[in-house]
């Protein structure tokens, strides 16, 4: 009946294309294993396919706990609080040199179902900028709900 440090996970990402015509959707698009939608998309909170460039990095740090089993053993609520920040550039683009930097935070609470599934209800605060419509809130609706499956 104790809430307890599930934990603490420091993800950093860098995405760098070169080139002389590279398509728009190479540069919104963040890379990897799970590739993400821009540097919008791996900063928490921040328009998704925003903040493209040739060069993005990005640094997302997160803390889970866990709570007390609800009803039955296999149904665990918690909570997560984060902040991630990000830069991204268009240096070596055909254009001029533009540099920018992204920051976000943020809490959230989530239902751990039989160590399978997870939903996850987020609350995002953006700490430079603003998103499309003019709020540094990420509010829609009852806030940005994730839903995970584990493998």
């Amino acid at each position: 009946s104790t809430w307890l440090l599930s934990s603490v996970a420091i993800i950093v990402s860098v995405d760098w294309i070169t080139g002389d015509a590279v398509p728009l959707n190479i540069r919104q698009s963040f890379g990897g294993r799970s590739p993400r939608l821009g540097l919008g998309d791996a900063v928490r909170g921040v328009d998704s396919g925003s903040l493209d460039g040739f060069f993005k990095a990005v640094n997302n740090l997160e803390v889970r706990v866990v709570g007390p089993a609800l009803f039955i053993p296999d149904i665990v609520p918690g909570l997560v609080a984060y902040v991630d920040a990000g830069c991204f550039g268009s240096a070596g683009s055909p254009g001029p040199a533009a540099w920018g930097f992204v920051a976000s935070t943020g809490a959230g609470v989530f239902l751990d179902l039989f160590n399978f599934a997870q939903f996850t209800l987020y609350v995002h605060y953006r700490l430079v900028g603003e998103n499309a419509n003019g709020s540094a809130w990420s509010l829609p609706s009852f806030g940005t709900l994730d839903f995970n499956l584990k493998f």
